[in-house]
């Protein structure tokens, strides 16, 4: 069971983010909260000062031709966090992505930079503003194809106006950090996909950003070459830069990253820690269980016996998979219920949601809407 404190934090954050207090009641009373209880949350921490936003997105509405991609979308990205931001293919990710990073211009709406000690600027209306300040790694490739790794390299630092002994020492500096040392002559698109993407991501960062954007870093790359990609990435982050990263690999989302939006019919419809997330929006467990005799049945009727709250239950791979609210009861009752059935244990261990089930939770309520 979710405790009151992350309940608290999590609408906190909604609060921040800008979400509208109906909103935020309708969409926790829908997910089974008593009312009465999310009410009094909601008043306690109206009142919270919004937090120290590097960037945040205000009513961000964008449309192609008659395709409307983005609705009043909100998102705020706090100085210092992974932010991932998951949806589906079509969602509006990379839109979304270059619009907070002055690429695109909005049909309406604007992103705030806030640097501390200085006033808040209109990325909208003044996009040079951030250039120096932001790294962006599209899911295309930027680099030049026909350049060694090098003079890619070499190209990005002119571009973001290094010169002389500083351009040198920072193409060496990236050059190393991104692995690609061994790499430096070779022609970029001779190279292999993990050597192109942290090429892509080292062209990004020749300047040092303090926010780093990435989209889709790993896609269409094989699960040892996804590793070291998610390893530079969070050594990035260790050095102080802000990094926002869409990605429908929701399982390499979830372990990487601080907070998560879940973008979903065109607007930002949840933003919170994996765990805020998964406690919040899915609060059943599934508890599995292997015995010698696999008397499942039994197993079932005698754990109902003992008034435990079961959801569902299913078997799968001669494994009894029971989805309940109360885990903690259950693996505390079933060893001496199954030693009442003269059986044994072979496996027992309890899980808590994914952000894959949260994902389908979240989506299938806003579809109810």
């Amino acid at each position: 069971m979710v405790s009151p404190e992350t309940l608290e934090k999590h609408i906190e954050r909604k609060i921040e983010q800008g979400t509208p207090q109906k909103e935020i009641l309708k969409v926790l009373v829908n997910s089974g909260w008593p009312e009465e209880i999310v009410q009094q949350y909601i008043q306690k921490t109206a009142s919270t000062i919004e937090q120290f936003a590097f960037l945040k997105m205000e009513g961000i509405t964008k449309s192609f031709n008659t395709h409307l991609v983005l609705d009043r979308a909100e998102l705020l990205v706090p100085a210092g966090e992974i932010l991932g931001i998951i949806g589906e293919s079509g969602a509006g990710k990379s839109t979304l992505l270059h619009i907070l990073v002055g690429f695109i211009e909005p049909d309406a709406g604007d992103v705030i930079l806030t640097l501390q000690d200085q006033n808040p600027i209109s990325v909208t209306k003044h996009p040079e503003a951030i250039k120096k300040l932001a790294g962006f790694s599209t899911q295309t490739q930027s680099f030049y194809g026909k350049l060694t790794v090098s003079e890619n390299i070499k190209h990005f630092s002119a571009l973001y106006g290094l010169r002389g002994v500083e351009a040198i020492e920072k193409i060496n500096s990236a050059i190393a950090f991104a692995g690609l040392s061994e790499a430096k002559d070779i022609i970029a698109q001779t190279l292999p996909r993990a050597l192109q993407k942290k090429l892509d991501i080292a062209c990004s960062i020749i300047h040092n950003p303090r926010i780093l954007i990435l989209d889709e870093p790993t896609a269409d790359l094989d699960p040892i070459a996804v590793d070291s990609i998610w390893e530079l990435i969070e050594q990035i982050h260790s050095q102080g830069t802000t990094i926002v990263i869409a990605s429908h690999v929701l399982e390499d989302i979830e372990r990487v990253c601080s907070k998560i939006a879940i973008l979903r019919d065109k607007k930002i419809i949840e933003i919170g820690t994996p765990d805020e997330l998964t406690s919040i929006y899915s609060q059943n467990y599934q508890v599995m269980i292997e015995t010698i005799h696999q008397n499942y049945s039994k197993i079932i009727k005698a754990i109902k016996a003992d008034k435990i709250k079961i959801i569902s239950e299913t078997i799968k791979q001669n494994k009894l998979i029971i989805t309940t609210p109360n885990p903690e009861q259950l693996v505390a009752k079933l060893p001496s219920i199954i030693q009442k059935l003269s059986d044994k244990i072979k496996i027992l261990h309890a899980s808590k949601p994914t952000l894959k089930d949260v994902f389908q939770i979240v989506s299938q309520k806003t579809n109810k809407k």
